[in-house]
């Protein structure tokens, strides 16, 4: 039997989030004989394939149902509100229901599935079965604290001119993280933007830490750039699992960095807008569950866990992750590992 990955080469933009959960699939897989695009699925023509149907499905309906080439075990599946019509379709109920059950990424499409006589349930994500192959214990981490995609936001135009002329008060240390933070920006948006990371976050983290930090963007042009291959960018999101693995503290909104931080367990805060639009907020029901949450609301933080100016996040006074997430794993372990071995 032949086994494939999915790959998403046909946005403009890479979320390397999407090759994370990539190489969480791969840990099953007794080979790789391939990458299949997300986005075109109904295309495929080539020989029988079996794929761990993984991830955010679908940007272009148009081309779902999958092939009939491809054998797929579906496990953390999210369809998104923008899609929602389109993938419950008669055509797509049916084809689904020839897979069932279907494991859900999200309690939202779980509802969305069962209301349309599907068998689903919740699943979590894959990537909280990243520690079977890059986990490491508190002992063997030997990085600092990583920043990645840390949330902020700006209500007006005279907003950002405050942000301006308050990082005049702290020029060398915006200057220092401007430098290490790759964001695909014009450079005024830029500095702006690390300027309230900077004045934001240190209200509750310390600011030796946000100084020493790496920061990393999990979405951008530069990805297509710098690794133009599919081999490359799973390459690159080993490299951002391993890194994490080997962090002490990960600070991020981005989901596809907060979920595997907690399957290589390295403790992991993940900051929670609280004015997303519904696009991103149907991704978090059951998810938000699992983590450590600061939320964020236009500036202001909320529910930061007894966290404040007073007593701010360290590296050695962070909160530690909770132990929810396991069962979940454990049970996404059990069922890749049964669908391989069928």
């Amino acid at each position: 039997m032949r086994y494939a990955l999915l790959s998403v080469g046909t946005e403009s933009r890479v979320n390397i989030g999407d090759y994370i959960q990539a190489v969480a699939a791969r840990q099953f897989l007794p080979s790789v004989d391939g990458y299949i695009e997300r986005e075109q699925l109904s295309d495929y023509d080539g020989e029988r394939v079996r794929m761990i149907m993984n991830g955010w499905y679908m940007h272009h309906p148009e081309h779902w149902p999958p092939s009939p080439q491809i054998d797929p075990l579906f496990v953390a599946l999210h369809i998104n509100v923008t899609a929602a019509e389109a993938m419950t379709s008669p055509e797509s109920i049916a084809y689904l229901k020839q897979h069932q059950p279907i494991g859900c990424r999200d309690i939202a499409t779980r509802d969305l599935l069962r209301s349309h006589g599907v068998e689903a349930y919740f699943s979590g994500c894959l990537t909280l079965t990243l520690g079977l192959a890059y986990g490491k214990s508190s002992a063997e981490k030997s990085g600092g604290v990583v920043f990645v995609d840390p949330h902020v936001s700006f209500s007006s135009a005279f907003d950002k001119l405050r942000y301006i002329a308050k990082s005049l008060t702290a020029f060398p240390t915006i200057l220092s993280i401007y430098r290490r933070y790759p964001l695909e920006k014009w450079m005024m948006s830029k500095w702006v933007k690390v300027s309230k990371i900077y004045f934001t976050y240190s209200k509750i983290f310390d600011s030796e830490l946000l100084r020493s930090a790496t920061y990393i963007t999990q979405w951008g042009n530069f990805y297509h750039k710098d690794f133009p291959t599919t081999a490359d960018l799973m390459a690159e999101a080993e490299r951002l699992v391993k890194l994490y693995a080997n962090a002490r503290l990960v600070v991020t909104s981005r989901i596809h960095c907060a979920l595997p931080c907690l399957g290589v367990q390295t403790d992991v805060i993940y900051i929670n807008d609280k004015n997303q639009k519904a696009r991103r907020a149907c991704r978090m029901n059951g998810l938000l569950d699992l983590f450590s949450v600061f939320d964020y609301d236009h500036g202001k933080w909320s529910n930061t866990l007894g966290y404040d100016e007073q007593n701010k996040v360290t590296l050695d006074n962070h909160p530690t992750n909770k132990d929810t997430w396991r069962e979940i794993a454990t049970k996404l372990i059990d069922r890749c590992r049964n669908y391989v071995s069928r």
